[in-house]
């Protein structure tokens, strides 16, 4: 699953976070459009953001969103 989820909190409240109806690509050519969309939502807290983009096997975000 391509999926990733991280929270980033200063709190001990525990919270699950799932995504639904959710479509990315598995492979991407350089320069090629692509479209993510989905829904996530959290068992218990306001999600106040979100990014969805494309990141490195590292980790590292190269291209992405934040709405």
């Amino acid at each position: 699953n391509c999926i990733n989820y991280y929270k980033a909190a200063k709190s001990s409240v525990s919270d699950t976070l799932s995504a639904s109806g959710y479509n990315y690509p598995t492979t991407l050519n350089p320069g090629q459009a692509f479209s993510i969309y989905g829904t996530v939502t959290s068992g218990s807290s306001n999600i106040k953001s979100l990014t969805a983009g494309v990141y490195t096997t590292g980790g590292t975000l190269k291209t992405g969103k934040t709405v």
